[in-house]
């Protein structure tokens, strides 16, 4: 069940039925719930009640008379000039800020340590700058030979992307679309072009009199197009040409991107507020200590989470700072499992019940399920909404409905069922043991299950068999080598060396760890390997993989042992690896 926001067209996911639905009628109190963000800018960390409008964190920058100033929205008084950059040609991505000097050159500079790097040279008129955050490429136009250059921060390659404009200004980069849109011509012959960076494709979304010369700071929105016009604030529709005013009081300096799904703008009484379009409502943000002619805001990143177990404790790890960790103690619980949409965990309990647990302890624990005689492993299944185990000792796998509901039993008279991962409503497991072991796969439903392979092509002691639905194949560790096996030829592929575990990661990747405490992320189409994080501790298991893509995985750690799996380390591979630093190597993830 989705609900769907008519004025955004975005949609959002609400639940699921345990039936298919052929009619809908929702009943209960009215509650408003934002559209998911659009990717405008990167998303900020949800605001508590202290945060609301004055976010520590989060730093407005800005131009007043050919300075360039940041401040803090907690605190206006914290004031620093960064530099001098020529009319309104700055970019911010976190510490680093790229601007125009002498209307000439691109300057980067480390907002933390002052030092600057010239990156462009052009010795010609550059008029604005862009940044393509994701991709790191910086866009800008050169008016003398009016044409619109692209700069690849990471190779330092400079090349014209679209050339023979005419008196081209105004220019957006927008991340959702991965367009650029710029206005071109004056007076009567002004047009509002959008093109593909990548391809080289462009068309006129609108000309005069739609859109005017004098129109400035186009503000691009999912649905919407915003823009100045004699100090007011209006919208541009591109699917009906039509032009509407949004605010009108004649007072506006200033607008850019605010948090997802609206803007921010700066008026004559130096005031920030920021827009809403769907509720037509803005708020105050912020006062400034100088009147503004442009604006960017700074939100604090959002922050991401790895969970894994040490010992008997469920542990936090903030993915971009490893050392910041948050312990979370539920005495006598193992076996723990995560809903990372809702933030529920689920853990068994030395008494024999599985608990659910909001992790911010904002509920009481509620049994899901009691008289569990063993567990070998227990996963959340985001489709169906419950959790699902391994009882070895009764031979079955089980589910549990998490709002207590009840438990059913998806299979029974198993022959000591272990490793278990469901992927799409497809349940892998084990049986078995030693020569007479085999891997089985069946569903959520309890349909009869196929053998996948047996004794030795797969076997009771390979971790972690998870499938990936993207290429139909099977991945999991043998010994501490990753290994892919292909159920059509009956193959099994080294992939890399050593690995410990492995689960399925976002977008079709797999994600695996390695005995040195490393997570990497394996691309099976290109077949590249990049390191995602360091982990503070060993990690033998992945219990749980978020099943949005802005988080990858939670881990399970335990003693780390000389040899997990009392075999000799096999040889290193000589498979491809690609690393880089966290930050850089989770930005093709999000």
């Amino acid at each position: 069940i989705y609900e769907l926001y008519p004025k955004t067209m975005t949609s959002q996911y609400v639940t699921s039925a345990a039936v298919p639905i052929e009619s809908l009628l929702v009943d209960g109190p009215e509650k408003k719930i934002k559209p998911p963000p659009p990717d405008e800018e990167e998303e900020e960390e949800e605001e508590t009640d202290e945060e609301k409008d004055v976010g520590p964190s989060t730093y407005i920058f800005y131009t007043s008379d050919g300075d360039l100033f940041k401040e803090s929205t907690k605190d206006p008084a914290d004031t620093s000039t960064i530099s001098r950059p020529s009319g309104a040609g700055y970019v911010v991505d976190g510490v680093k800020l790229y601007y125009i000097l002498d209307g000439t050159k691109i300057v980067e500079e480390d907002l933390d340590s002052g030092s600057d790097t010239v990156l462009v040279n052009l010795r010609r008129n550059i008029g604005s700058i862009v940044l393509d955050k994701k991709n790191q490429v910086l866009y800008y136009l050169d008016t003398t030979a009016n044409s619109l250059r692209s700069f690849s921060l990471p190779d330092k390659a400079d090349k014209v992307v679209f050339a023979g404009l005419k008196s081209p200004s105004q220019f957006r980069y927008i991340p959702r679309t991965n367009e650029l849109t710029w206005r071109e011509g004056t007076a009567q012959a002004t047009k509002l072009i959008r093109g593909n960076p990548d391809t080289g494709s462009k068309e006129t979304i609108t000309t005069s009199p739609f859109i005017r010369d004098t129109d400035s700071q186009f503000t691009s929105l999912p649905d919407m197009i915003y823009f100045l016009r004699d100090k007011n604030v209006y919208k541009f529709n591109p699917e009906n040409r039509r032009v509407s005013p949004v605010i009108s009081t004649g007072t506006v300096r200033a607008i850019a991107p605010g948090k997802p799904g609206s803007f921010v703008y700066a008026t004559d009484d130096k005031a920030i507020k920021q827009y809403d379009p769907v509720s037509e409502q803005s708020k105050d943000v912020t006062m400034t200590a100088r009147v503004p002619d442009t604006i960017t805001m700074r939100y604090p990143p959002r922050k991401l989470y790895a969970y894994f177990i040490s010992g008997d404790n469920l542990i936090q790890v903030n993915k971009k700072m490893p050392s910041e960790k948050r312990t979370i103690r539920r005495p006598g619980a193992s076996k723990f499992a995560i809903n990372p949409r809702s933030m529920d965990i689920f853990y068994l309990t030395s008494e024999g019940q599985i608990m659910k647990e909001p992790l911010d302890k904002s509920a009481d624990p509620m049994p899901i399920a009691s008289d569990v005689e063993s567990v070998s492993m227990m996963k959340y299944d985001p489709n169906t909404g419950s959790v699902y185990f391994t009882n070895p000792e009764r031979g079955t796998i089980e589910s549990a409905n998490i709002d207590g509901s009840g438990r059913n039993v998806i299979y029974e008279d198993l022959d000591n069922p272990t490793v278990l991962s469901i992927e799409q409503d497809r349940l892998t497991f084990t049986e078995g043991m030693g020569s007479g072991s085999k891997v089985s796969v069946g569903d959520t439903t309890g349909t009869e299950p196929r053998e996948l392979a047996k004794y030795p092509t797969l076997r009771d002691t390979d971790k972690a068999v998870t499938y990936n639905p993207s290429n139909q194949k099977y991945y999991f560790v043998r010994g501490t080598t990753l290994m892919e096996f292909n159920p059509e030829t009956k193959r099994t592929t080294v992939i890399r060396s050593p690995a410990n575990t492995v689960a399925l990661g976002p977008a079709g990747n797999i994600v695996f760890a390695s005995p040195d405490r490393k997570i990497y992320r394996f691309n099976p189409e290109t077949r590249d390997t990049f390191e995602l994080m360091q982990s503070p501790v060993f990690v033998s298991e992945i219990v749980g993989v978020d099943f949005t893509p802005k988080e990858i995985d939670a881990i399970v750690e335990q003693d780390t042992p000389d040899d997990p799996d009392g075999t000799e380390e096999p040889e290193d591979t000589d498979k491809k690896e690609k690393s880089t630093d966290c930050d850089s190597a989770l930005k093709p993830l999000l």
